[in-house]
């Protein structure tokens, strides 16, 4: 709820209407999303959301999130942890973190600034899940390489239908054995989908 709020309350000093003739249900709906569907109902939120490029709930969430120069903008940092600390959490339990999905987060497409931004925090990158196109996974897998990160494949998984059948597309055989080799060196149960 407090991301709700604070959205909510950011809405109103924008003087943005929100169509509430659906009520928000935190169990049901992100925040972001919740919001999104509220703003996208009049014609003056539409101007605002044209405004900045935002056709979609992911376009919403990504600049809410990740842009503070963005009127909505949210510290995520009141519900969750820094990557600071997200990256001890998980180096201390010997774990890996990777990025998932990156080309998600760079609406402006310059791709090398965020994944600078990651490397010292993350073990591997996600190549292939966003990626529109056969250039965006060999970038991702030549940057990998450069940095020696790991890399992975369809890793993100919500366990919902929609993602039980990830397509893996643009993976030579080369890459498809990187990620197997690491895989296999992994203690403990891992679930994997063959690639």
């Amino acid at each position: 709820m407090k991301i709700y709020n604070k959205l909510v309350d950011k809405c109103k000093e924008l003087n943005l209407l929100l169509d509430k003739t659906t009520s928000y249900d935190s169990k049901e709906e992100f925040a972001h999303a919740a919001v999104f569907r509220m703003l996208s109902t009049t014609n003056k939120n539409k101007i605002f959301l044209d405004k900045y490029n935002i056709t979609s709930v992911n376009d919403f969430y990504r600049l809410s999130t990740m842009d503070n120069s963005f009127p909505l903008y949210i510290d995520m940092n009141i519900v969750w942890p820094t990557i600071d600390v997200l990256s001890k959490i998980i180096h201390d339990n010997g774990d890996k973190l990777f990025l998932a999905h990156p080309y998600k987060y760079s609406k402006d497409n310059n791709i090398e600034i965020l994944l600078n931004s990651c490397v010292p925090y993350i073990d591997g990158i996600e190549i292939c899940n966003e990626p529109k196109n056969e250039k965006e996974v060999n970038y991702l897998y030549q940057y990998a390489d450069k940095k020696g990160l790991l890399i992975c494949a369809g890793s993100n998984f919500h366990e919902s239908e929609k993602h039980n059948n990830e397509v893996v597309d643009y993976l030579d055989d080369e890459m498809k054995k990187e990620i197997i080799s690491w895989i296999n060196e992994v203690p403990g149960k891992i679930k994997t989908k063959r690639i």
